[in-house]
């Protein structure tokens, strides 16, 4: 376990795949404005899984939004590949916590919705969409509904079609956080396994600091609204990984051990009533 800088991982030289450059973002609100991010400074190097962790409502759906185009900052910059990002970034893949999955498609039709936007022809569509929902363990569920299948099913559906949009950086908002636990677990090792062999640039939101340090390269701890980033951890695990193993490792306690710290400091911190003016 080392402490880290907010650069990319490996060569600093190296491009990378996102860059956020002291993004600071409020939201107008019938009370006012609501700051959210405060100076954020964080690279993603192309290939790397950064995590990121912080006290709910912190504003890491946000950054997500800033990389996806859907959110613009008032100040700083979000790049993507060496270029700002301006308008919707067509080139990633974002997986939400909620699925946008089509009730009036099929399992199938739904995983080659990508494929179908990007103009592939009915038979490259339908031999990818196949072999991808076969990977994710739905081939025998090709022609049923949304609503016919479980909530596991439904996110293992989601995941399918976000690999086959074949963007090679993918943002991913606490996509398995409905999931049994047994079942999270098998997510998370089919995750890591693709991304091992597409080579994926992730940014992954989670508050579940086992599936953080089991996924990541760098995970990335925010402070209390507005956030800033409180601290950066290298996971200091080998790749490839086997998700539930790695568990039990000393390295793997010692890291909890060390986020929660950093976690419960937050979280008191935001406990602590409201400090008003002196009158």
């Amino acid at each position: 376990m080392t402490e880290q800088t907010a650069s990319a991982a490996g060569d600093p030289a190296a491009e990378a795949a996102v860059a956020f450059s002291d993004v600071r973002v409020a939201f107008d609100t019938a009370g006012g404005s609501l700051p959210v991010l405060d100076g954020i400074d964080i690279d993603v190097a192309d290939g790397e899984f950064v995590a990121l962790v912080g006290p709910s409502g912190c504003g890491k759906s946000t950054l997500l939004n800033l990389v996806a185009g859907t959110v613009r900052g008032q100040q700083g910059q979000t790049s993507f590949r060496g270029r700002p990002v301006v308008g919707l970034n067509r080139d990633v893949s974002y997986m939400t916590q909620k699925d946008a999955l089509l009730p009036w498609r099929t399992v199938l039709q739904n995983a080659a919705l990508p494929l179908e936007i990007a103009g592939r022809s009915k038979r490259e569509r339908h031999e990818a969409a196949v072999g991808v929902l076969d990977r994710v363990g739905l081939s025998a569920f090709l022609q049923y509904k949304p609503h016919q299948i479980s909530g596991g099913m439904r996110s293992r559906l989601a995941l399918a079609q976000a690999l086959l949009s074949q963007a090679s950086v993918l943002l991913m908002d606490e996509p398995f956080a409905a999931l049994d636990a047994l079942l999270r677990v098998r997510m998370q090792q089919l995750l890591a396994d693709l991304r091992e062999e597409r080579g994926l640039t992730v940014l992954y939101v989670t508050h579940d600091l086992t599936e953080a340090i089991a996924l990541a390269d760098r995970i990335v701890v925010f402070s209390n609204r507005p956030a800033s980033v409180r601290e950066i951890r290298t996971v200091d695990i080998p790749r490839p990984r086997d998700v539930a193993a790695t568990r039990a490792l000393p390295v793997f306690n010692e890291l909890y051990a060390d986020l929660w710290g950093l976690l419960s400091k937050e979280l008191d911190q935001a406990a602590l009533p409201e400090k008003r003016p002196a009158t």
